[in-house]
C-alpha cells in the first residue's frame, strides 16, 4: 500500500510539473481599474479576466483544423493582392463603453483588436464623432484634447481600394470638466 501511494505521489508530481511547463498554460489575463484603465498580464490578479490572444495555440482539434484552413486559405492567397483577410471581428478595447475620463488628463487611448491580425493590404481607420481621425495600420492612437462632452469612436478596416471589410461597434465615453 504505500509503495501505490509514493507511486501516485510521482505521477501526480510530474503530471503537475508538465502542466506548469505547458505552453497551454501561457495565458493573458485583462485587468480594468476603477478608472477604465485597461491592463494586460501573463499573471491573474483580483477582478481579471482571461483574455484569448488571436493566433494563440489551442488544444482544440477543430480549432487548430480550422487555423490550419485560414493558414492554407493565407497562402492560396498570396499572389492576389486584392484579396483581403476574412476577419471574424474588429473590437474596441479602449475606451470601454460609458467611460468617463477626467479632462486633467487631455488624452483618449483608443486600442483596437481586430481578428485575425491586420492584412498586409488592409487599413484601419478610427473614427471620433463622424470624423475620420486616423488611418493606417496602427492598432492603438491617443487622441488628444477632445472637449468635454459625450464622444463617440468606432472603427473600420478598409481593403486596399478603399471597400469597407469590416466595421467595430460604436463605443460611446465622456470627457467630464
Amino acid at each position: 500500500m504505500k509503495a501505490f501511494f509514493k507511486t501516485t505521489l510521482l505521477t501526480v508530481g510530474i503530471l503537475g510539473i508538465s502542466l506548469a511547463i505547458s505552453p497551454a498554460s501561457a495565458n493573458i489575463y485583462k485587468h480594468i481599474d476603477q478608472y477604465g484603465n485597461v491592463s494586460y498580464s501573463d499573471k491573474p490578479s483580483q477582478g481579471a479576466e482571461e483574455f484569448k490572444v488571436s493566433g494563440s495555440k489551442s488544444n482544440s482539434k477543430s480549432e487548430d483544423e480550422e487555423e490550419n484552413r485560414e493558414e492554407q486559405s493565407r497562402d492560396s492567397k498570396k499572389g492576389d493582392d486584392k484579396e483581403s483577410v476574412k476577419y471574424k471581428s474588429l473590437e474596441i478595447l479602449t475606451p470601454r463603453q460609458g467611460k468617463v475620463v477626467d479632462s486633467e488628463t487631455k488624452a483618449v487611448q483608443v486600442i483596437l483588436l481586430p481578428t485575425p491580425s491586420l492584412g498586409a493590404d488592409d487599413e484601419l481607420v478610427i473614427n471620433i464623432d463622424g470624423k475620420d481621425v486616423s488611418k493606417g495600420r496602427d492598432v492603438n492612437l491617443s487622441v488628444q484634447n477632445l472637449p468635454s462632452g459625450g464622444h463617440t469612436v468606432s472603427s473600420r478596416i478598409q481593403n486596399s481600394e478603399g471597400e469597407v471589410v469590416i466595421e467595430s461597434a460604436s463605443v460611446r465615453f465622456e470627457i467630464k470638466e
